[in-house]
């Protein structure tokens, strides 16, 4: 651990050794600690007005995984109820791919914060990215960041969304607590809670993000939707997310299958009478490598 003053560096190790704790931060060979310290520091760009998010709020969380099943989830939820953005996070380790975003502006690789708006009392929020960190250790040092920054906004509960491939007459929706707390308090709910899956364990920055979090004192649980896994499971997440408002009441609208084959109608439908060559625009990279 890092913590710096006007003039010094003091340097908390996490076992004992000779070096000294507490450096001038003139000193030559403290300069690159100094540097990977601030380079590895989680940036947050909040949008708008907003500075902060409110306490006591509850946060639904997902990245890219089997089916795509947790963060096609959120998609599903942002685009089927009023939401805005209030935050962007800016970890390190994500691909190297600069973006437009909504409003056309070339933007870094970040993780998007949204708040929901509710019919109830309930405070909100999703976190989710196109992409998470490839090598372990920036996965793990991306969960622990965050759920820093959850524990410093005073979260109440996370709920993490998470696919698991199996066969395709499978369609359960369970949920993993991390604490017999909360595993007593959804059985007394109904709630369908498992104790013995996932059986292989589960992996990526989502996984860590629900395991560790008792270790910050918060409270989390894993909502885990089967699915093939083989591509983007879109009726695997709607079962999710109606399983979750079943359970929890959260009110939310949630598409159904006809609202579904109507946007799928409507892309068909502009595609009509296009002298687009589809097959050449997947065949060519719309990035730019810088």
């Amino acid at each position: 651990m890092v913590e710096e003053t006007s003039n010094t560096l003091i340097v908390k190790f996490p076992f004992d050794c000779n070096y000294p704790s507490r450096l001038r931060k003139t000193d030559s060979n403290i300069i690159l600690l100094m540097r990977i310290h601030r380079i590895m520091t989680l940036l947050k760009q909040w949008i708008g007005d907003q500075s902060n998010l409110e306490k006591n709020a509850m946060i639904f969380v997902a990245f890219p995984g089997v089916g795509n099943v947790g963060k096609c989830a959120i998609d599903e939820l942002l685009q089927s109820n009023e939401h805005h953005e209030v935050l962007r996070l800016h970890p390190v380790g994500l691909p190297p791919i600069a973006e437009l975003d909504a409003q056309g502006l070339l933007a870094p690789p970040h993780i998007k914060v949204h708040r929901v708006e509710t019919s109830g009392n309930q405070v909100l929020y999703t976190l989710s990215g196109h992409s998470q960190p490839n090598q372990a250790i920036e996965q793990s040092m991306l969960a622990r960041q965050i759920l820093e920054f959850l524990k410093d906004s005073m979260i109440h509960q996370i709920f993490v969304f998470a696919g698991l491939m199996d066969e395709p007459e499978r369609k359960e929706i369970f949920v993993v607590t991390t604490s017999i707390e909360s595993q007593k308090k959804m059985l007394e709910m109904g709630v369908h809670v498992r104790t013995d899956e996932p059986r292989s364990g589960a992996i990526g920055v989502s996984a860590l993000i629900a395991s560790l979090a008792p270790v910050y004192g918060l409270e989390s649980s894993c909502v885990i939707s089967s699915t093939v896994g083989t591509s983007k499971d879109v009726m695997s997440s709607l079962r999710l997310l109606t399983s979750l408002n079943d359970w929890f009441g959260f009110d939310l609208n949630i598409p159904n299958e006809e609202i579904l084959n109507l946007r799928l109608r409507a892309k068909l439908g502009d595609s009509i009478g296009s002298e687009t060559d589809y097959v050449k625009e997947m065949m060519t990279h719309d990035t730019s490598y810088m």
